[in-house]
């Protein structure tokens, strides 16, 4: 399991140092400006259960307007 509710001991910064990312109410929250985080684990062919909240409607400019919330490499 990669995500808990309650812990981020399986992400880190891009660079490998500590994220500055915290969890809030059972969810991962990114703090401005620290920038993306990745897990600590590689994986293979896997399945992926994602959730996020999109804004209705779609108004602004850049992360106002949503973000995909995923990347994978």
């Amino acid at each position: 399991m990669l995500f808990d509710g309650k812990a981020l001991s399986a992400w880190v910064a891009m660079d490998g140092s500590p994220t500055r990312w915290v969890v809030k109410d059972g969810y991962m929250e990114c703090v401005s400006g620290s920038g993306y985080v990745r897990t600590l684990q590689n994986f293979g062919d896997c399945q992926l259960h994602i959730e996020w909240c999109a804004p209705t409607p779609v108004e602004g400019e850049g992360q106002g307007r949503g973000n995909s919330g995923f990347f994978s490499a």
